[in-house]
């Protein structure tokens, strides 16, 4: 009766009063792994993650087989950065439950983190394999080996994810960021597009489909982008460095720093827009300032 009050409490998302019920239903069953369980996934939600991940160790001690709870703990872990204890915690779940093909995605995903990216394959591989009518297989997949500079692979596993999921906006974006890498600016556009027509307030979308446009010399479209992530996002960085390129390529020395210096405001270890900003002090003949910024931008790498 106490964990069916605590389920009604967590639908409701009145997580205070579910948590106090699990704590009162582990006051008088320090066994209940249910309570254990429902109260992990409840400290998860409000973020107490050293909380959660004790919660659900308390599960693995009762029940050392409960493969969800090393799931979820291995879940936690990788929020909290703990990299090689959430992939350890995914082994242990993968072991128990071979089948779970999430499991093989969220180790791929850490894999990927850590940049280690033949590991990540080998998980993505055997998700493609368990369920290959799952787009997101696919996308992951392409991703990896995106990364690894195989793009004519990615654009197949890409092209794979959108005819299982044409309403996927991040294989029509992982597409377009191929098609780029193959010099097709039209076709990179065009993903791009259609990425943003399924997810508007995607702001990466709209920075990418902005810096095609600066290439291709579309400075208008490009401006109409960025400025389109500015009404997302006042503080985007991105938006004002690639604003002042624009700017930059123009000849518009002064409008560029400007928006260099915009960008830096934001964010200081911007390393790129200290990069681009020296080029405007040199283009405005300021070289004490734009050696400074070379400096500033070679430290930050």
């Amino acid at each position: 009766m106490i964990i069916a009050c605590g389920l009604v409490h967590f639908v409701k998302k009145n997580y205070d009063e579910a948590l106090r019920e699990y704590d009162l239903a582990i006051t008088l069953d320090a066994n209940n792994i249910r309570a254990h369980g429902n109260r992990g996934n409840v400290l998860e939600l409000l973020d107490r993650n050293e909380d959660a991940v004790a919660a659900y160790t308390q599960v693995i001690t009762l029940n050392p087989s409960d493969y969800k709870a090393h799931l979820n703990r291995g879940y936690v872990r990788s929020k909290k950065g703990d990299n090689d204890q959430a992939i350890a915690d995914y082994t242990r779940a993968i072991e128990l439950n071979p089948q779970h093909v999430k499991l093989y995605r969220y180790r791929g995903n850490i894999f990927m983190k850590l940049r280690r990216f033949q590991s990540a394959l080998e998980n993505f591989n055997e998700a493609v394999r368990l369920e290959p009518l799952n787009s997101d297989n696919f996308l992951y997949r392409g991703m990896t080996v995106m990364a690894q500079g195989d793009m004519t692979k990615a654009a197949e596993d890409f092209r794979e994810a959108l005819k299982l999921n044409p309403h996927s906006h991040q294989a029509w974006a992982q597409n377009g960021a191929v098609q780029a890498e193959f010099g097709n600016m039209e076709e990179a556009i065009r993903h791009y597009t259609e990425a943003i027509r399924i997810a508007p307030t995607e702001i990466s979308y709209y920075c990418s489909r902005g810096c095609l446009y600066t290439k291709a010399g579309q400075f208008n479209d490009a401006m109409a982008d960025f400025e389109k992530c500015l009404e997302l996002d006042a503080n985007y960085a991105a938006a004002y460095m690639n604003m002042g390129l624009v700017a930059r390529t123009n000849e518009d020395a002064r409008r560029a720093l400007e928006l260099f210096t915009k960008a830096i405001e934001i964010d200081p270890n911007y390393a790129a827009a200290y990069q681009n900003r020296a080029v405007a002090y040199g283009m405005l003949g300021d070289k004490y300032k734009a050696d400074k910024d070379i400096a500033t931008a070679q430290r930050l790498g």
